[in-house]
């Protein structure tokens, strides 16, 4: 089999935007854990057919699947829906997901340092405890309800980030900027509840 960033034939093939259907055959296969995506781009030449955009809001779905211990370092996984995904222990250093929907997906342990993840919504119960987001921009990110327990925020950008019910519990936000963020029942990482 040949290989294309670490990723073999039959992923590319499995991946072509040519046969993308979201909803079915492109997606059929969840189970991506341990592979290597490094620098892979998730987005371009993506078809922007109704069988991939149903909702014609431009998020390509590729919710549910399992990345867990997958490299998708520099990889641009922007405007996608990654809802319920598992990306438990992944490597995202770098990686782009502006814009990206990640409701009740799992990031524990999950190295997202410098990642962009500008304007990305996390609704539901989207789990980051113990994730590194050090240097990551999350301005204008919706964290509400987000679990980043015991996560490493030093030097994030957290401005306009939308913080409502989140929990920082044990976290570090050494140097991060809050600026223009919303709190409202919010855990911070002393323990305190934070609401302005």
């Amino acid at each position: 089999m040949s290989s294309t960033s670490g990723i073999t034939r039959p992923v590319i093939e499995f991946l072509s935007p040519s046969k993308a259907n979201a909803i079915g055959y492109i997606w059929d296969v969840r189970d991506l854990s341990g592979r290597d995506f490094a620098e892979f781009d998730f987005v371009s030449g993506r078809d922007s057919s109704s069988a991939n955009d149903p909702d014609g809001k431009g998020f390509f779905n590729i919710g549910s699947t399992n990345f867990s211990r997958s490299n998708l370092s520099n990889s641009n996984l922007s405007r996608l829906n990654l809802s319920r995904c598992d990306f438990t222990e992944a490597s995202l250093v770098g990686a782009t997901l502006c814009g990206a929907i990640l409701m009740d997906t799992v990031l524990d342990g999950a190295d997202l340092t410098g990642a962009d993840l500008s304007g990305a919504r996390f609704n539901g119960t989207s789990d980051f405890s113990a994730g590194s987001f050090r240097k990551a921009n999350l301005s204008n990110a919706r964290l509400i309800g987000a679990l980043l327990g015991y996560s490493d925020l030093s030097g994030a950008n957290l401005c306009g980030a939308d913080l409502r019910f989140a929990d920082f519990g044990g976290a570090r936000l050494l140097g991060a900027q809050l600026d223009g963020a919303q709190f409202g029942n919010t855990r911070m990482p002393d323990g305190s509840i934070r609401s302005d």
